[in-house]
């Protein structure tokens, strides 16, 4: 019974909209003195030169940037691995990361490409 407890679990994590990540806090937080267009873009081009990676779309919001990369692993399709969310600040951005639980294998990848870009 435990067992199908969760499996059951595991898959429903693994169906996620941008918006239900950010219901949970952020898996990263961090601040930049760089305007959230430079500190997006840096991390948009940092894992597009990576292999094998899922593809960020990048749109803009009303304070700066939401990058969003979905995996194939969804039950019904395309689900989001990853949120990240960078907003202009007075004194330049903030970056908060939002993880597929499921899908967290590359947390900490991404974590690393943020704080890069953030520095």
């Amino acid at each position: 019974m435990r067992l199908v407890f969760f499996t059951v679990a595991i898959l429903m994590a693994g169906c996620a909209a941008p918006g239900d990540l950010r219901i949970k806090a952020p898996a990263f937080e961090g601040t930049s003195s760089k305007s959230a267009k430079t500190v997006s873009g840096c991390i948009d081009d940092k894992w597009e030169n990576g292999r094998h990676r899922p593809e960020i779309s990048s749109r803009p919001t009303a304070n700066g940037y939401s990058l969003t990369a979905a995996s194939d692993l969804g039950i019904y399709g395309k689900d989001t691995s990853f949120v990240l969310d960078v907003e202009d600040t007075k004194d330049g951005s903030t970056t908060k990361f939002f993880s597929n639980i499921a899908l967290s294998s590359g947390m900490a990848l991404v974590a690393g490409i943020a704080r890069d870009c953030q520095k």
